[in-house]
Parts: structure tokens; C-alpha cells; sequence
């Protein structure tokens, strides 16, 4: 859709919870809070559903390349995990920061325990008149996380699996080996955000089919995933 002169996406929801669109809300703050670069969606509603919305973030002159594509430019050796593999790929392309901004998505999904960061959500923009590697993209597409698929007496945070690269059911709690700098995560920069996550929740409840219970849950749980990111970060 077009709106005020830019063309704008908006995503509805796939569970009948209708958690996805305050599922994005929460990356953002995440990715604020943090600095990391983040595809800026905004929770909505049209004609009574919840929705979320945002501006389509490459120019006229850009592209996506996902990471699907990019990861079978090179064989990948056998000594290398796929993480590395992808890693060494945009490092010879000279992609800026590519390791920050990779370990950064590992970090929102461990945070979030997002399920499906699937290899075409991510990846990299191009200049499709020069054909450089500009940079990684923002990181998008975090709606399928915070047990959303779950029913709510289900909802477990202590840990479950994901997506990364070719590994459908990554444990959770082996993301963040991944981590080679844990000190330039500071999550202090976190503190309040689950009372704003909340409020958020609590606004929008009447156009989801969430209860009492399950917002309770999902707030114990950002607390409980930011208290086990601290607890790995101090061992290590």
C-alpha cells in the first residue's frame, strides 16, 4: 500500500493468537536498544485486526541477495560449519561489518526465540547498477518468535530450536557459541523494556486472542531470555 507518498508493507498474522505484529514491535526495541540495524516496523490497526507495517527498505538502485542464494556461490568445505561458510563469503566481498551484523541476528533470535530465520529473511543489499555488496541488511522478519506458535499453557522459554542456515532444529542454548565479543552486548541497555513490552500487549489485546496468562508469560519470558544471555555471557 501507499501511504503519505511511500510504499509501505504490512504483514497480518498467521497464528490465531495474533501475537506476530508485537513480536516485531519487541525486535525493534531490542535492536534499538542495542544498536542494532533493524527494519523499523510499527504495530497497526485496519479494519479491527492487528497488523504491523513498514517502509520497504532498499532504494530504486538496490537489491536483496538472500542468503540462500549467496550460500552456494562457493562449495563449502567440510572443516568449516555453515555459519563460517556464509561468514567467509561476504568477508571476500567486502561486506562492512559483516560478523558484527551477523552475530547481532544470532543475539535477537536467541533473545527472542525466533523459529524461522529461515535463509531468505536475511542476507545482503546490492547495487544493481555497480553490482557491490553494500551491506547487510537490516535485520527483518522476527514475527514467528516468543512461542507465538505455541498455546500458552505450552509457552517455554527456557530453551527450544530454530533456524540457522541448514539447521532446522538448532537448540536455543547453542546460538550463542557462535558469540566471539560478548562484551559489546551490554543488556543493561534492556532494563525496563518488558514493562514497555507489556503495556504494548496489554494496548493491542482486544484485537488478539490473547489472554491474561499468556501475557504474563511472554513478559516473564523476555525476562527470562535476557537472564540466561547474562548468564552465558559471564562464564564465557
Amino acid at each position: 500500500m501507499i501511504e503519505n507518498g511511500k510504499r509501505i508493507l504490512v504483514k497480518g498474522t498467521y497464528t490465531l493468537i495474533g501475537q506476530e505484529p508485537s513480536n516485531e514491535w519487541l525486535a525493534l526495541q531490542i535492536c534499538s536498544r542495542l544498536g542494532f540495524s533493524y527494519c523499523p516496523y510499527q504495530i497497526d490497526v485496519m479494519d479491527n485486526r492487528i497488523v504491523s507495517k513498514c517502509e520497504n527498505f532498499v532504494s530504486a538502485n538496490q537489491e536483496i541477495i538472500s542468503a540462500y542464494d549467496i550460500f552456494d556461490l562457493e562449495k563449502k568445505s567440510n572443516s568449516v560449519n555453515d555459519y563460517q561458510h556464509y561468514l567467509n563469503i561476504l568477508e571476500k566481498q567486502k561486506v562492512p561489518n559483516a560478523k558484527a551484523e551477523l552475530e547481532n541476528m544470532i543475539v535477537l533470535d536467541y533473545l527472542t526465540m525466533n523459529i524461522d530465520r529461515h535463509m531468505k529473511n536475511f542476507g545482503v543489499i546490492r547495487n544493481v547498477e555497480t553490482l557491490e555488496w553494500e551491506k547487510v541488511t537490516p535485520l527483518f522478519d522476527t514475527g514467528q518468535c516468543m512461542n507465538c506458535s505455541e498455546i500458552t499453557k505450552n509457552i517455554n522459554f527456557y530453551d527450544g530450536k530454530g533456524k540457522l542456515f541448514y539447521n532446522t532444529e538448532k537448540k536455543f542454548s547453542t546460538y550463542l557459541s557462535l558469540i566471539s565479543n560478548f562484551e559489546r552486548f551490554d543488556l543493561s541497555k534492556l532494563d525496563g523494556l518488558d514493562k514497555e513490552y507489556q503495556t504494548v500487549l496489554k494496548k493491542y489485546q482486544q484485537f488478539t486472542d490473547m489472554s491474561d496468562d499468556r501475557i504474563e508469560k511472554l513478559v516473564d519470558g523476555i525476562r527470562i531470555r535476557i537472564k540466561a544471555f547474562n548468564a552465558y555471557k559471564e562464564k564465557h
